[in-house]
C-alpha cells in the first residue's frame, strides 16, 4: 500500500471520529481536534520503540536517543522518555572538555559520576559524545594556557635634536669626507633651525652625539624618527635611508625618503622611521648608554633637510610568545588530561564514543577544519579550538591512543569502541566522506591507530517538492552505501528531519498538515529501513535520534506524545514501510 492508500484510511479513521466531544487535548498539530484524537489514539496502539526491533535479525543494534546528562541525573520526563524507549541515552552535553575541566584546568567531573549512577541505575546504556571537537571545548582555559607571559616592558620617548639650541651656522660632523650639515633657517619658515645636508657624495652623513636617559640603553632603542625635506634631484630617491651606529663598520639600509611617504621639496613630518632592528649591533653596543650615530640620505649629490630627531624606546623584559612546539606540547598535555579525568569518571562503564566530531572542512579544497576554513569561526570571541592548527594533523593518534589507554586503566572491560562522526556527509556526491575516509587512513597508516567507525550525522530535509524530495533519498541511498563500502562499523547519528516547503523554506510546527506529517514519518521509514538494509548486520552499529521532543522535527511533540514520525521509526525497525500497516 502507497502512502496516499495509508493516508486515506487514516482520514477514513478521523472521519469515523469527527463527532467526538472535544476534549482538554493539544498536541501542536495542525489539524481539527477529532483529527488529532483519532491520529493519537492510533499512535497510542504502538508499543515502546525498542520492542520493534528484530532481535534475530539485528542482535546488536542499538537504538539511541540524545539528551543533555542532567536530564538522566535530574529523573525528568525526557529520562523517563529515552529509558522506556531506546537501548542507549547518547549525552549531547555533561561529557565534554568544557563540562568537566575549570577555568584553571581542575578536572570537575563529579556530572560525568552521576551520569554514570544513574545510567546503572536505570538499567540503561551510555554512548559518550563525544571526547575531542572545535565547539565542545573550555577555550577560556586553552587559550589562557598558551596565551603570551605578560613582560614588564614600558614605552618611552625623547627628543634629541630640534636644532633651536644650536645658533644658525652651527656645523655638524659628517662621516664621509665631503659635504656640510650646517643649522639653518627653515626656508619654507615652518620649523624654525634645521639642518641643511648640502653636497655630501655616497657615505657621508651628519654624525650626531646620543646620551639616552638614565636606565636606558641602546638594546632598549626600538626607532630613529626625524623629518625630512628634500627635492627629486637631492636626496628624495636616491638609494635609501642609511644608519649606522658607532665609528667603522657598515651602514644599514632602509627606504628612501619617498617611500617612506615623502613628497618632493616638502616637509615630510615623522614620515622617517628607521628600526634599530635592522642594525648590526654587538652585545657590547647593546649595552651603550651615550654612542654616536650617523644617519642621512644615501645620493649622489645631497641637498636636504632634517629635523625633530627622536628615538623611541622599551624598557623592560617584553612578553614573552610560545612558540608552535610549546603551544602543541601544552595543548597536548592539557588534551591528555581531560580524556584521563573523564575516562576515570566513567569507570569503563561507557565503551563507545565518538572520539573526534566533525574534524573534516566543509570545504571542499580542504582536509581538516580549521581557523583559517572554518566560516563559522568565531576568531575574536574564540569561541573554538581548531586541533590541527596547533597539534597538526595527525592529533587523532594521540586522543585514540589517550582514550584506549584511560578506559583499560579504569576498569573498561573488552574493547573501547571509537567512531569519527560528521556531519553534512550526504551533500556534494559524499565528496565530504571520501575526505573523511582517506583522513582516517592516514591516521591508522602508524599501524597503531585504529577507528572503529563512522558516525553519520543526518539533520535532513524532507521536501514538499517531489524532485527535491526524490533527490534526498537517492542521496541517503548513496551515502549509505559508500559508508558500507568502508568496512567499517556504521552508525546513524542525531537523526532528525525538518519540513520544507517546494522552496527550501522550512515550515514551523503550527503550520504542518496532517499528510505533511505522513511525507515526513515516510522519510523517517526510508532512512531507517534504508539503513537496515543497506549495512551488513556486523557493521551497524544503530541509530540515535535527535531533537526527538520538537514537534516539527520528533517522534514526539513538547509534552512528550507522539508525533506521525514516530510510526514512521516504528514500523521501519519492524522491517515495514509506514504504508504497510492498515487502521483498524
Amino acid at each position: 500500500m502507497n502512502s496516499l492508500g495509508k493516508l486515506a484510511i487514516l482520514a477514513l479513521a478521523i472521519d469515523l471520529t469527527s463527532c467526538a466531544d472535544d476534549g482538554p487535548f493539544n498536541s501542536g498539530m495542525a489539524f481539527n481536534r477529532p483529527d488529532e484524537v483519532a491520529m493519537a489514539d492510533y499512535l497510542n496502539s504502538y508499543g515502546v520503540l525498542k520492542s520493534y526491533v528484530d532481535r534475530s535479525r539485528h542482535p546488536a543494534l542499538k537504538l539511541g536517543i540524545g539528551l543533555p546528562a542532567n536530564d538522566l541525573t535530574e529523573g525528568t520526563g525526557l529520562n523517563s522518555l529515552v529509558i522506556t524507549n531506546a537501548d542507549e541515552a547518547v549525552t549531547t552535553s555533561g561529557l565534554g572538555h568544557k563540562d568537566i575541566i575549570g577555568n584553571d584546568g581542575t578536572v570537575g567531573a563529579y556530572a560525568v559520576t552521576d551520569l554514570v549512577a544513574a545510567a546503572k541505575d536505570a538499567g540503561t546504556g551510555i554512548f559518550g559524545h563525544a571526547l575531542c571537537g572545535h565547539d565542545i571545548n573550555n577555550t577560556a582555559y586553552l587559550y589562557s594556557a598558551i596565551a603570551p607571559i605578560p613582560g614588564t616592558e614600558h614605552p618611552g620617548t625623547a627628543m634629541f635634536f630640534d636644532f633651536e639650541a644650536q645658533p644658525l651656522g652651527s656645523a655638524f660632523r659628517l662621516s664621509g669626507n665631503s659635504g656640510t650639515a650646517t643649522v639653518v633657517d627653515d626656508p619654507v619658515g615652518k620649523n624654525g633651525h634645521v639642518l641643511h645636508i648640502k653636497d655630501a657624495a655616497y657615505d657621508s652623513y651628519p654624525v650626531f652625539d646620543i646620551s639616552l636617559p638614565e636606565g636606558v640603553t641602546l638594546g632598549d632603542c626600538k626607532t630613529l624618527v626625524l623629518d625630512m625635506k628634500a627635492p627629486g634631484s637631492g636626496g628624495l630617491y636616491g638609494q635609501g635611508m642609511r644608519m649606522r651606529v658607532g665609528v667603522g663598520g657598515d651602514y644599514s639600509p632602509y627606504n628612501s625618503p619617498y617611500g617612506f611617504g615623502c613628497q618632493g621639496d616638502a616637509w615630510g613630518k615623522e614620515l622617517i622611521r628607521l628600526d634599530f632592528a635592522a642594525l648590526n649591533l654587538s652585545a657590547e653596543q647593546m649595552k651603550l648608554s651615550s654612542f654616536e650615530l650617523a644617519v642621512g640620505s644615501k645620493t649622489g649629490k645631497a641637498d636636504y633637510y632634517i629635523d625633530n630627531i627622536y628615538i623611541d624606546w622599551s624598557v623592560g623584559e617584553p612578553p614573552y610568545y610560545y612558540t608552535a612546539e610549546e603551544k602543541r606540547d601544552t595543548l597536548t598535555k592539557a588534551l591528555d588530561a581531560y580524556l584521563a579525568g573523564v575516562m576515570k569518571a566513567a569507570g569503563g562503564y561507557i565503551r563507545s564514543w565518538d572520539v573526534l566530531d566533525e574534524p573534516m572542512s566543509d570545504d571542499g579544497r580542504y582536509m581538516l577544519r580549521s581557523a583559517n576554513n572554518d566560516n563559522k569561526a568565531d576568531k575574536d570571541t574564540l569561541t573554538n579550538v581548531y586541533w590541527a592548527d596547533y597539534l597538526e594533523d595527525n592529533y587523532a593518534r594521540m586522543v585514540v591512543a589517550s582514550a584506549r589507554k584511560y578506559y583499560k586503566d579504569n576498569g573498561g572491560e573488552g574493547e573501547l569502541t571509537l567512531f569519527v562522526s560528521e556531519s553534512n556527509l550526504e551533500k556534494n556526491g559524499t565528496e565530504k566522506l571520501d575526505r573523511l575516509v582517506r583522513m582516517i587512513a592516514k591516521w591508522e597508516a602508524d599501524g597503531v591507530t585504529k577507528v572503529d567507525g563512522i558516525g553519520a550525522k543526518l539533520h535532513l530535509a524532507c521536501s514538499l517538492s517531489a524532485e527535491k524530495q526524490k533527490q534526498n533519498e537517492a542521496d541517503i541511498s548513496a551515502l549509505l552505501t559508500k559508508l558500507k563500502d568502508t568496512g567499517r562499523m556504521i552508525r546513524i547519528a542525531e537523526l532528525d528531519i525538518r519540513l520544507e516547503d517546494e522552496h527550501g523554506q522550512q515550515i514551523e510546527a503550527g503550520a504542518i498538515t496532517f499528510e505533511q506529517r505522513l511525507k515526513v514519518a515516510d522519510y523517517y521509514n526510508y532512512v531507517v529501513r534504508k539503513y537496515l538494509e543497506t549495512i551488513p548486520g556486523p557493521q551497524q552499529y544503530g541509530i540515535a535520534l535527535s531533537n526527538v521532543t520538537d514537534n516539527a522535527r520528533g517522534l514526539w511533540n513538547g509534552l512528550h506524545m507522539r508525533n506521525a514520525s514516530y510510526m514512521g521509526v516504528a514500523d521501519a525497525l519492524a522491517g515495514k514501510g509506514v504504508t504497510d500497516n492498515s487502521i483498524q
